[in-house]
C-alpha cells in the first residue's frame, strides 16, 4: 500500500515538474527593441556631379575610408546611402571625393584633379557652399552660426542644405528667388574653378621641382 502510495506521489510530482519545466519553455523571451534604419538621399553639386564618392565620415578625418557609410552620385549627382541609424545621420559630416573620373554636368566634362566636399552632420546637399560651412565649424562655431556667416558672406537668403540647383530651376518661384539660386551657383562653380586651378599649380610646381632635381 505505501509502495502504491509512493508511486502516486511520484507520479505526481513528475508531472508537477514537467508542467513547470514546459511552463519555462514556453515563456516567450522578451527581445531588445531594434533601432529602425533608414537611408539617406542626397546630391553633390556645385553643377551636379556625377561618379563622386559620397561617405558618413565617422572618424573626422575627411577622407572616406573603406570601413564607412558609402555610395557613389548617379548622372544627377544623387546618392543613396542605406541602413543607417538617424544618430550616425546627425553625428558625422559628409565628404564627398570628387576625382578625375567624376563629371560635372554643367560643362558635361570631367574634372582636372581631384578634391573634396564636405557638408556638417544632418544635411542632405553637399557643395562648395556647405564646405564653406563645415569649415567654420571645424574651426569652432557651432552649426547654426557657421551658416548664417556663410548666407552674410555671400549673400543669399538661400539655406546651404538647399539645393540650388533645383530652385533655380523652380518655375513655381519668384523670379528673385531663383536669381538668388543662380547666383549661389555661380559662385560655388568659381569657388571649385579656384580650388581646382590651386590644387594644377602645386601639382606642376612640385614636378617642375622633381624635373630640376633630376636634371
Amino acid at each position: 500500500m505505501k509502495f502504491q502510495r509512493s508511486l502516486i506521489l511520484t507520479s505526481i510530482l513528475a508531472g508537477l515538474i514537467g508542467c513547470h519545466d514546459n511552463d519555462k519553455v514556453k515563456k516567450p523571451i522578451p527581445l531588445e527593441p531594434s533601432t529602425p534604419l533608414v537611408t539617406l538621399t542626397g546630391k553633390v553639386a556645385d553643377g551636379y556631379i556625377e561618379n563622386a564618392l559620397v561617405c558618413i565620415d565617422k572618424n573626422n578625418n575627411s577622407v572616406c575610408d573603406n570601413d564607412e557609410p558609402q555610395a557613389i552620385t548617379d548622372a544627377q549627382g544623387t546618392f543613396t546611402i542605406p541602413s543607417l541609424t538617424q544618430e550616425t545621420i546627425d553625428s558625422f559630416p559628409l565628404v564627398a571625393e570628387i576625382s578625375e573620373n567624376s563629371k560635372d554636368t554643367d560643362t558635361g566634362d570631367n574634372f582636372p584633379s581631384s578634391l573634396t566636399f564636405t557638408a556638417p552632420s544632418g544635411y542632405i546637399f553637399i557643395s562648395p557652399v556647405t564646405t564653406m560651412v563645415q569649415h567654420l565649424i571645424e574651426l569652432g562655431d557651432d552649426k547654426s552660426a557657421a551658416e548664417q556667416t556663410i548666407q552674410e558672406k555671400l549673400s543669399t537668403d538661400i539655406h546651404p542644405n538647399k539645393d540650388y540647383i533645383a530652385v533655380e530651376n523652380d518655375e513655381t518661384k519668384e523670379q528673385s528667388i531663383r536669381d538668388d539660386a543662380k547666383s549661389l551657383h555661380s559662385t560655388a562653380f568659381i569657388w571649385t574653378q579656384l580650388h581646382i586651378s590651386s590644387r594644377l599649380k602645386v601639382f606642376i610646381s612640385q614636378n617642375l621641382q622633381e624635373l630640376c632635381s633630376t636634371s
